[in-house]
C-alpha cells in the first residue's frame, strides 16, 4: 500500500513539475514576443524620425505590434512618405505585415487603398485596388528580393469627380525587384490593361497585357528617391506588349537610358508576331500615321512570319525603321 502511494506521488509530482515548466515557458516566450515587438516599433519610429531628419516626411500612423503567439508584425493605420526635393510624395490607408516568429527574415504585408500619388510635372494620382500585397526577404545592406501584387487596380486624376472613369485599369499586376551585383534586376507583369481613350486622343487601343525583365547596372532605389529615373540606364532584357487575347504581340530588346533633362534615348529591336495584326492596331492608335505603318509593317512581312524592326528613340524622338512615331515628354 506505502508503495503504491509513493508511485502515485512522484508521478503527480511529475505532472507538477511538467506544468510549472510549460509556465515558465509560456511566460518566458511571452516577455520574448513583447521585447522583439518594443524593438520592432521602437525601429520603426526611429526610421521614420530619421526620413524625417534628413528633409523627407514620413509617417506610420499609430505604429504597434500584432501577432502574437506565432506571428509578429507591424501595424500602421496609414502610411505617408513625402520627398520634397524629388516631388514624389505617396499616402496610402492601412499597413499591415507579418512574419513567423521561426522565420523573421521572410515578411508580408497588405496595404489598404486607395493611395494618393504625387510626380513631378503631373496632377495627383488616386490608385486604388481590391487587394495589395507584398513580400520581401529582408538581408543586409538590402533585402534579397521585394514583391508587390495587386488586383482590380485603377488610377485616375485625385481630382475626378466620383463614377468617372479611371485613366488606366488592369486586373492584375506585380512587381520585382532583387540585387544583382552592384545594381538591381527588375520585372513586372500586367493584364488586360484598359486606357481611357481621352489619353489616347483620336486612337484606340485594344485590352493589352504585357511584361518586362529589366537589369539597372546601377540599383535604382537611391537614384529614384532623389531624382526620379533621370540620369539611370537599364538594359531590357525582355518587354513584350501582347493584346489580351493573344492576337499579336511585340517584343522589345536593347539598351534604354534616360538624361538629366528626362529625354529617353535608346537603341532596341523590336520583333513582331502577326505583323498585319499589329500594323492594324498601331494604325488605330496612331491614326494620322495610318498609311506609314502599314507601308512599314508590310515591307517587314516579308521578312517573315516574326520580323525584327530596329527601334530608336532619340531624345525622346521615337521611330521605327524609317517612320517616325512622334515624341516621348521627359520623365
Amino acid at each position: 500500500m506505502a508503495s503504491r502511494q509513493s508511485g502515485g506521488s512522484g508521478y503527480s509530482r511529475r505532472i507538477i513539475l511538467l506544468a510549472l515548466g510549460i509556465v515558465v515557458v509560456v511566460i518566458g516566450y511571452t516577455y520574448g514576443w513583447n521585447y522583439a515587438a518594443d524593438r520592432l516599433v521602437a525601429e520603426a519610429n526611429a526610421r521614420v524620425a530619421a526620413l524625417n531628419a534628413s528633409g523627407r516626411r514620413a509617417n506610420c500612423e499609430n505604429a504597434e505590434a500584432r501577432g502574437y503567439p506565432f506571428r509578429i508584425g507591424l501595424f500602421c493605420r496609414s502610411i505617408m512618405y513625402v520627398d520634397a526635393p524629388s516631388g514624389v510624395a505617396v499616402r496610402a490607408g492601412a499597413f499591415r505585415s507579418a512574419a513567423q516568429v521561426y522565420q523573421p527574415q521572410r515578411v508580408v504585408g497588405e496595404f489598404d487603398g486607395p493611395a494618393i500619388i504625387e510626380f513631378p510635372g503631373i496632377n495627383a494620382l488616386e490608385v486604388s485596388w481590391e487587394e495589395m500585397r507584398a513580400s520581401s526577404r529582408l538581408a543586409s545592406p538590402r533585402p534579397d528580393i521585394v514583391s508587390v501584387e495587386a488586383n482590380k487596380i485603377a488610377i485616375g486624376p485625385d481630382s475626378a469627380p466620383a463614377g468617372q472613369r479611371p485613366a488606366a485599369s488592369a486586373d492584375r499586376a506585380e512587381f520585382h525587384i532583387r540585387p544583382a551585383g552592384t545594381g538591381s534586376d527588375v520585372a513586372w507583369r500586367f493584364e488586360r490593361l484598359s486606357l481611357d481613350p481621352d489619353l489616347l486622343g483620336q486612337g484606340t487601343l485594344p485590352l493589352i497585357s504585357g511584361e518586362a525583365d529589366l537589369h539597372f547596372p546601377v540599383d535604382p532605389v537611391p537614384a529614384f528617391s532623389g531624382r526620379g529615373l533621370r540620369g539611370l540606364a537599364t538594359v531590357v532584357n525582355s518587354m513584350v506588349i501582347r493584346t489580351a487575347g493573344n492576337e499579336t504581340a511585340a517584343r522589345v530588346e536593347g539598351p534604354f537610358s534616360t538624361d538629366e533633362a528626362g529625354l529617353i534615348d535608346a537603341e532596341l529591336s523590336l520583333s513582331v508576331e502577326n505583323p498585319q495584326v499589329f500594323a492594324q492596331i498601331m494604325a488605330e492608335l496612331f491614326p494620322a500615321a495610318r498609311d506609314q505603318i502599314r507601308l512599314a509593317v508590310a515591307g517587314a512581312a516579308m521578312l517573315g512570319d516574326n520580323p525584327s524592326l530596329p527601334m530608336r528613340i532619340s531624345k525622346g524622338r521615337v521611330s521605327i525603321g524609317f517612320l517616325n512615331l512622334g515624341t516621348l515628354p521627359p520623365l
